[in-house]
């Protein structure tokens, strides 16, 4: 181990520290007029993706899908820029919200790493107390600008990625057999109720 003064801790040997936007950077999205939205998809839109999605599939929105608009896939990392700033999001693909933020990490072997930095408690406290702090409650690049991170040597990160990978998929896999479910008990509940459907022995 080496200590480091930057993080005033010891780190592996081997490992560098360097300023968290030297690795990442900060993304915000445009927020469309409320008339644009629908609630069901439709040729030429795009889910719209709010900070609710990802407690609840109950209102789902959809929005016309431009150039100008910044598109997510299903793990890339997105953040609370308001109320739970700070909170990491990842799991829906689609346009982002003006209350949530894109990590755009430059190299896409260091995502799950750089994920996983930002989910800690730690910087998620520092993330939430510092914006909280601000005149105006608002997580922005700013606030990234004051983290450094220690970064392993490439071996360590390839492999973490590789095992973290495996285990997002089965995450994502996992949500999406749940929800299919949930839809399923919502289309039939009400018909066991009412009678249209019964359940014999």
């Amino acid at each position: 181990m080496q200590w480091t003064d930057t993080l005033k801790r010891n780190i592996p040997i081997g490992w560098r520290v360097v300023p968290f936007l030297e690795v990442a950077s900060w993304e915000s999205n445009s927020q469309p007029p409320k008339r644009d939205f629908i609630y069901e998809p439709r040729e030429g839109y795009i889910r719209f993706i709010q900070n609710r999605d990802y407690d609840s599939s109950a209102h789902k929105t959809y929005i016309p899908l431009t150039k100008s608009l910044s598109i997510v896939d299903r793990y890339d990392i997105l953040m609370d820029k308001y109320g739970d700033a700070g909170a990491v999001r990842y799991g829906i693909e689609g346009a982002f919200n003006v209350a949530l933020g894109k990590i755009n990490v430059h190299d896409k072997n260091h995502r799950e790493y750089v994920r996983s930095f930002l989910a800690s408690d730690s910087i998620y406290n520092y993330l939430h107390n510092s914006c909280m702090a601000s005149t105006r409650a608002s997580l922005n690049e700013s606030n990234l600008a004051m983290l450094n991170i220690a970064i392993p040597d490439e071996p360590v990160v390839a492999k973490y990625e590789e095992l973290l990978r495996k285990m997002r998929d089965i995450i994502l896999k996992n949500n999406d057999e749940t929800a299919k479910l949930i839809e399923l008990r919502d289309w039939l509940l009400p018909m066991l109720m009412n009678g249209q459907a019964t359940i014999s022995d």
